[in-house]
């Protein structure tokens, strides 16, 4: 069981050592503890920030460890444990004790605390406390207060970004049976971190039915900001190219896309570039944006991928003042009434010739209808000004 257990937490470690902070106390942080019942491990945070992941055993099914909020409400050295079916059986601290040598009350004669049996940890054994080995709760006692929060919950799908900005997700097995997972389920989880158009509906299914707690990683995500806008959608980044949801653009820049799944192309009014399809969703470059959607940006220090329309001097150069200037004057000297005789003589000598000149149209002339052809296009609607900036669907033409 104690392999479990380590295996349990092993990849859950990988992914947040980069980011484990000290163990120092900070005066005035905020600290808290978390426990995932699905996942069977603890952690310890500091001002939003892991510092601690441990394994720990929870309630069987039949006496399961309650969800919530709570707090450490007492903390004790060398406890005595109390059988809770006979509050006269008592054992005092030492080896047999089956609380070890720390425990840390949440209330209701539930509590955080060590163990006498170490194998038992990573699995659904306790009558609702939650176990821990003895040295990680001797060094979680250390860390705490009385009074630190403690939230409990039950979360079979558990998604995180990396230390190198790479998005990893696990499912965990049903333990308590109350969380029924589908593939949808996984996607709309995974839709809120841009990545569920990166992986098939076959894998997802296949890590349901393995539910081993085992990571999967997909690719690295940066969040959108859009003309000063934090938008629905995210930037994903394959290989050596950074791609962007053509829905999202579209729907933001009130700009109509076609898409032509031929020739995997996208257009615009004020453009045409290649596309890219994942999971029947379009995606353009960002070295491509500036020709389908007249936005600029890039990827900045703070992971965030900002786009803006560049300003209309920046499009229109103005002219230089001393040009225009001589320009002003050049305009106002050739305005004589003599010139404006001869303009307007000209012009009505020009519209005479017109007359002359002009012979109705035949039948012959008439413009023939471009008759259309079967392409497989689709537009990709803007969004109403009514409508939340959310990525837009794709309606066929």
């Amino acid at each position: 069981m104690k392999k479990k257990a380590a295996g349990l937490l092993a990849a859950a470690m990988l992914l947040c050592t980069a980011q484990m902070a000290g163990a120092e106390p900070t005066q005035g942080a905020e600290e808290k503890i978390t426990v995932n019942l699905a996942s069977r491990i603890l952690t310890f945070w500091r001002n939003g920030k892991k510092i601690r992941m441990y394994p720990v055993a929870v309630g069987k099914p039949q006496t399961q460890t309650p969800t919530g909020e709570f707090s450490v409400i007492d903390m004790e050295v060398n406890p005595t444990w109390v059988d809770p079916k006979d509050t006269k059986k008592k054992v005092e601290s030492g080896e047999d004790n089956p609380l070890g040598y720390r425990w840390m009350g949440i209330g209701g004669h539930y509590g955080i605390h060590g163990t006498n049996l170490p194998d038992s940890i990573g699995g659904y054994v306790s009558n609702g406390c939650i176990r821990l080995w003895e040295e990680n709760a001797e060094e979680l006692y250390e860390l705490t207060d009385i009074g630190t929060p403690v939230e409990i919950d039950y979360e079979r799908v558990v998604i995180e970004n990396t230390s190198d900005d790479q998005v990893a997700f696990y499912i965990y097995p049903d333990g308590y049976h109350r969380q029924h997972l589908d593939v949808s389920a996984v996607k709309q989880e995974l839709a809120e971190f841009g990545v569920a158009d990166f992986i098939s509906d076959a894998e997802i299914e296949e890590k349901i039915e393995a539910s081993d707690g085992e990571p999967t990683f997909l690719p690295t995500t940066y969040r959108l900001e859009i003309n000063d806008l934090w938008v629905s959608g995210r930037a994903v980044k394959l290989g050596k190219g950074i791609y962007l949801p053509v829905s999202t653009l579209s729907a933001l820049t009130r700009l109509s896309v076609v898409s032509d799944w031929n020739e995997r192309t996208l257009a615009s009014k004020t453009g045409k570039v290649p596309g890219e399809i994942f999971s029947n969703a379009w995606y353009v470059r960002l070295e491509d944006v500036p020709t389908l959607f007249g936005l600029d940006g890039r990827v900045e220090k703070d992971g965030v991928l900002r786009l803006r329309k560049p300003t209309q001097q920046a499009e229109q150069p103005a002219q230089p003042a001393a040009a225009t200037q001589n320009t002003t004057q050049d305009a106002t000297q050739s305005a004589t009434p003599s010139s404006h005789s001869n303009i307007t003589q000209d012009a009505k000598n020009k519209t005479q010739n017109a007359k002359k000149t002009a012979q109705p149209a035949t039948q012959d002339a008439k413009p023939k209808a471009v008759q259309p052809t079967e392409t497989q296009t689709q537009t990709v609607p803007t969004a109403q000004p009514d409508q939340t900036v959310m990525a837009a669907g794709i309606a066929k033409r």
